[in-house]
């Protein structure tokens, strides 16, 4: 089985999750066109690769770019990534941004988070009481040196806590599970720890997101 999704645009796809109904939801970007803005985008499959339907979010004026999509217990869509604003080809903000929608792709409800500085979310799951986490990384400006980012949402998307974790380097997270004591396991990449340069980094919390510290596999 081979498909080419959608034509005529620049797309990328970061995200591939197998659906309850043998099919495949696929997250990412589309700029509709070259030289439009990226767009968060979900196409869902059949289990041939057949589209039945695909959607694009994000009414802003930032570039939208999904990393991570979750099917929800309702048989909805989770996707999560970031939301950045450019000048000159130079980054200017960016913010993690979570969307919800429906079985079919409607959308339901938006947020965003990481407050002021720079912040991305590269991972999303959903919860064990139907809420949602996602992680990524968090920094106080462009140049400020990133830190693992947690963040915890009930089932509305409401933010409930948030925690950084991190050195004084660059730490970032590009994974994000639930342990079976309710707390969360971060897997990443640290220049904070390690033999030098870039290592593997993975961060064991609570499940209020308290931590005593990482390790290096």
């Amino acid at each position: 089985m081979e498909q080419n999704i959608h034509k005529n645009s620049k797309d990328g796809v970061l995200s591939l999750i197998q659906t309850s109904d043998g099919g495949y939801a696929l997250a990412g970007y589309t700029e509709g066109q070259i030289g439009s803005r990226p767009r968060f985008y979900l196409i869902k499959t059949d289990a041939d690769g057949n589209r039945l339907w695909n959607h694009t979010f994000g009414t802003g004026n930032g570039h939208y770019v999904a990393y991570s999509a979750v099917q929800t217990s309702d048989g909805g869509y989770a996707l999560a990534g970031d939301n950045s604003t450019w000048i000159g080809g130079s980054l200017m903000t960016r913010h993690c941004y979570f969307v919800k929608v429906d079985a079919n792709g409607n959308f339901e409800w938006e947020m965003e988070y990481g407050g002021t500085g720079m912040a991305a979310a590269y991972s999303a799951i959903q919860t064990y009481d139907k809420g949602f986490a996602l992680a990524g990384y968090k920094a106080p400006s462009v140049s400020g040196n990133r830190d693992f980012y947690l963040a915890k949402m009930d089932t509305n998307g409401a933010l409930l806590w948030e925690n950084t974790y991190g050195g004084e380097l660059d730490d970032m997270v590009h994974s994000l599970v639930q342990t079976n004591d309710k707390g969360y396991a971060l897997a990443g990449q640290t220049r904070s720890f390690g033999e030098g340069g870039w290592d593997f980094w993975i961060v064991k919390t609570d499940k209020e997101g308290c931590s005593s510290g990482g390790f290096n596999p």
